[in-house]
């Protein structure tokens, strides 16, 4: 049996109209006349006689347009200044829906862009999506009453915006767009020649917009009078900007919070109330006696601290509180979860601004000035809040909710465990922020997708096993000798897919590799995942550019802009000349590793390296290489104005601590080190003798303190990630940043590393594809190669080292945040690659049969991408590691440190899943005791 989409607006309701105080969202019928509702529109005297609207009959069209005399009186209201508007430009439908669909299939065409305000009447964006017009969101910020923000708009427009639809009043919200805000939307339609729709506006019919006269731009007026629907329930962020004078009835709320700081007084206690958000506070004033608190009495008290003993749960009610209600009262612990019943009062005085600081993860960018209602303060259990300041609550009842154990003390400068991710969360206000930052930019992501004709696709976390070059976590199941194993990535069933007719494709997906963790790297993660058919990989590219520069950098407060590296000089004719136009520099895989001894570079560094074997003295090069006919490279280690003496020690100490590094440990070859210093013979560069010092410095220009490191490496081609070299200048500069030498780089660069080799040799730490060729897929097995070169099959099999595969890296600051491909999607190919170049086994070739059918059905050209979302999110917050933007992330060993996970099987789950402990040591699990510490 076919079901029904529920609508958003009952969503809503069943949200909020429960503790609504009024509830005008109900739809009803009366009979008015005309004079009535020129009566609740407006009051102007003469009005009605003017525009004659009394005499207009409702009933009736004599054209498809509607009655002739209603649109005259109509065509009159916009003619103050001009005489433009005529019935011939009005048109009269049965309701606001009608009308809508009537502009919106008139002005629009499939391919088209529109902007809608949001939350806003859905059909209000689902009537332009079904035409096949792109929808963008314009959000309104529920912390600032639902305001729409006409910076955001802007950077929502695009090259085909055809329309801005927006509703003031809002419906559901019930939200008045402000007049500055609407001024500032004219002036920018007008300049951009994009369509305003005016959808419900509320406003009294005798207004002088006049979309006729030449200094508005096109617009449509939607003008109904329709329903408002009022939001149930009462957030702190929704309290009365000024409460109602002499009607405590209008100025009554219900409030639900956790309980921080309190304070008793003579005659009254003192709360913090922080919001179920942590973000929003206000002060609470709870009268010993109810009855003798009176509007505008309540006395000027600062933000207070401290409460140490434990709750329990109570509701007070009115009149005289008892000594044994108070005693309870002041019993709650910080973090005790109330629900308060009161009244709005005004607060005398304003609590002072108490603290000040740039919050972990974002830049100290100037933001947008909050409204002067809030302070920002530090509470001491939660973090950083706004504390309202100009009005309070004076509590009428209250109840608890729960309690919290007396021997719990959990403050925002406690260090918690991992143990106690709860109450990380609780205390660090930056934790939350980066949490609810990844929760916001996943959503534009997903809008930003779905607007650009991708579909949202799950795929399978129960997948098969099958070698596509990471180890794979495997799932037992109870038919003996079966097992599943989760998805390394969901490469395969995104290809097929594309076999299947899907057109685009993207879902935030989650991926298991069993490998060992680092800062960057957890056993699971999320990426965001996408594949295009009929694409080629400048497409995908220019997709992903898209998407950063649209979706995601304009969502991020603070953050420095994205854009094009400036510390060197790209060779475009180097690269593909399909990639010319797009935003990013791109450098091919070759020129990162020579220019910068990394597939990586942070190009903010600069610090390019150079080859210096052919004029470099052979007694110089015998000091750090005994290889015959080595390359030898150097590199200049900007230090930024230290004094030489400073930068020999820092980099002689460097050098002596890295005993492990790879750069270090090699009993073949070693750096040579020399430190820029005027004061010395041949300016600190005796060591390459008098012709070899005068040409270091023509070529590196070295200032004094900088530090030139020469070293060595053998002439094969490149293969892995970086190079010694490359490892050692990056080390070096992130060794100087710590140490305060130099200032840690700024801003974000973004490159696209292309024309990566299709194949590698195989190294022992990973497995690879398990082939016998001794070789493995740079990047995954399903590559493609680029088509301009030798793709011959004695090509494939004598040198397949040689050939390069169309794989492109999008790097950000030295980060690689994510990778795609052009895919091969011919299924005779496929299998040659499989078989006769990895030589892999015919068994393991036919775990990829599944792939290889859908191939073989006339799967069309495609290709895709995959961000690393953990890691954006890490880059984007200022994190030292992906943990920091996890909401329960794995530790070392791959350990979730919360849960307990993974534990210890049990010889009952042995005997289920047919299973054996390798060392007969299988470990008897208790259950464990509840405890009431955290």
């Amino acid at each position: 049996m076919a079901g029904f989409q529920r609508l958003e607006a009952i969503e809503w309701n069943e949200k909020y109209l429960s503790s609504a105080k009024h509830d005008l969202s109900s739809s009803a019928a009366s009979n008015i006349s005309l004079s009535e509702l020129l009566d609740i529109s407006e009051d102007r005297p003469g009005s009605e006689k003017a525009l004659k609207l009394h005499e207009v009959k409702l009933q009736g069209n004599d054209t498809g347009l509607g009655s002739i005399h209603l649109r005259k009186n109509l065509a009159a209201l916009y003619s103050v200044r001009s005489a433009g508007v005529t019935e011939h430009d009005i048109i009269i439908t049965n309701g606001g829906t009608a009308a809508d669909y009537t502009v919106f299939s008139a002005l629009l065409t499939s391919g088209d862009h529109v902007i809608c305000q949001h939350p806003v009447d859905e059909l209000l964006y689902k009537i332009p999506a079904s035409l096949g017009v792109g929808v963008t969101w314009w959000n309104a910020d529920p912390a600032k009453k639902w305001a729409v923000d006409i910076d955001e708009l802007k950077t929502l427009i695009r090259d085909n915006t055809k329309l801005i639809a927006i509703q003031s009043p809002c419906d559901p919200t019930g939200a008045i767009v402000s007049k500055p805000t609407l001024e500032a939307l004219v002036e920018l339609a007008e300049e951009k020649g994009i369509t305003i729709l005016a959808d419900e506006t509320y406003r009294p019919l005798f207004h002088s917009i006049l979309p006729s006269d030449d200094d508005f731009p096109p617009s449509t007026i939607n003008l109904g009078y329709k329903k408002v629907v009022v939001t149930g329930g009462t957030d702190v962020d929704s309290l009365p900007s000024t409460p109602a004078p002499d009607d405590d009835s209008q100025n009554q709320v219900q409030l639900y919070g956790y309980i921080t700081s309190h304070r008793p007084s003579k005659g009254f206690d003192f709360i913090q109330l922080v919001d179920p958000r942590l973000e929003l506070a206000v002060q609470v004033i709870f009268p010993h006696s109810v009855s003798t608190a009176k509007v505008g009495e309540s006395p000027s008290v600062e933000s207070h601290i401290d409460a140490e003993e434990s709750s329990e749960e109570r509701e007070s009610s009115d009149g005289e509180v008892s000594e044994g209600q108070l005693s309870i009262f002041r019993a709650a612990r910080p973090h005790t979860p109330i629900r308060i019943s009161g009244t709005v009062v005004p607060r005398l005085k304003r609590p002072k601004k108490v603290h000040k600081r740039v919050p972990s993860g974002e830049s100290a960018t100037p933001q947008k000035k909050k409204p002067d209602t809030t302070v920002r303060t530090l509470d001491p259990y939660v973090g950083d809040i706004d504390l309202i300041s100009h009005v309070e609550i004076r509590a009428d009842s209250y109840k608890f909710l729960n309690g919290v154990p007396s021997d719990l003390t959990a403050k925002c400068d406690t260090v918690f465990p991992p143990e106690s991710r709860h109450l990380q969360f609780r205390t660090d206000s930056d934790l939350r922020r980066r949490i609810r930052l990844r929760s916001r930019l996943a959503g534009k992501i997903r809008e930003h997708m779905l607007s650009n004709d991708f579909d949202e696709i799950e795929t399978p976390l129960l997948f098969k096993s099958t070698p596509e070059g990471a180890r794979e976590f495997i799932v037992p199941t109870r038919k003996k000798g079966l097992a599943y194993a989760l998805p390394q990535s969901p490469q395969q069933y995104k290809q097929v897919l594309m076999a299947s007719g899907i057109w685009r494709y993207f879902q935030f997906a989650k991926c298991f590799r069993d490998e060992d963790l680092r800062a960057d790297r957890q056993p699971e993660f999320t990426q965001l995942d996408l594949e295009m058919a009929f694409a080629s990989s400048a497409d995908v590219m220019a997709a992903v550019e898209d998407l950063l520069i649209h979706a995601v950098w304009p969502n991020v407060p603070g953050i420095a802009p994205l854009q094009m590296p400036l510390s060197t000089e790209f060779e475009f004719e180097s690269v593909d000349p399909e990639y010319r136009n797009l935003a990013f520099p791109q450098l091919t895989y070759t020129a990162a590793m020579t220019r910068f001894g990394s597939d990586k570079p942070d190009t903010r560094l600069g610090s390019e390296i150079h080859r210096v074997d052919h004029w470099l003295s052979p007694n110089v090069k015998t000091m750090v290489t005994s290889h015959d006919d080595p390359v030898v490279e150097m590199v200049k280690i900007c230090m930024q104005g230290c004094e030489p003496a400073d930068s020999q020690k820092f980099v002689t100490t460097f050098l002596e601590t890295s005993p492990k590094a790879s750069y270090t440990n090699d009993s073949a070859r070693i750096p040579g080190v020399a430190v820029f210093d005027p004061l010395k013979p041949l300016h600190g560069l005796a060591s390459f003798g008098h012709e070899g010092a005068a040409k270091v410095e023509e070529e590196f220009d070295p200032e004094p303190g900088d530090v030139l490191i020469l070293y060595s490496r053998d002439g094969k081609p490149f293969t892995g990630g970086s190079t010694a070299l490359g490892d050692l200048r990056r080390d070096i500069y992130q060794h100087a940043i710590s140490e305060g030498l130099i200032p840690s780089p700024s801003g974000y660069s973004a490159l696209w590393v292309t024309d990566f080799p299709l194949f590698s040799p195989t190294e022992d730490s990973e497995p690879g594809q398990g082939g016998s060729a001794g070789i493995c897929s740079t990047h995954h097995p399903f590559t493609a190669p680029k088509q301009n070169q030798d793709l011959s099959v004695s090509t494939f099999k004598k040198d397949p080292l040689s050939i390069i595969g169309d794989h492109y890296d999008l790097v950000i600051n030295g980060v690689e945040v994510g990778g795609g491909s052009c895919r091969i999607h011919r299924e005779f190919m496929q299998e040659f690659v499989l078989r006769e170049v990895l030589k892999m086994e015919s068994e393991r070739v036919q775990d990829f049969g599944h792939l290889l059918r859908a191939l073989r059905s006339g799967c069309p050209p495609h290709a895709g991408f995959a961000l690393g979302f953990d890691r954006l999110m890490a880059m984007l917050t200022n994190s030292a590691t992906v943990r920091d933007v996890i909401a329960f992330p794995k530790y070392a060993d791959g350990e979730d440190k919360f849960a307990g996970a993974p534990s210890p099987i049990t010889q009952d789950q042995l005997a289920t899943y047919h299973l054996a402990a390798a060392d007969d040591k299988v470990a008897h699990v208790t259950t464990p005791k509840l405890s009431r510490k955290a």
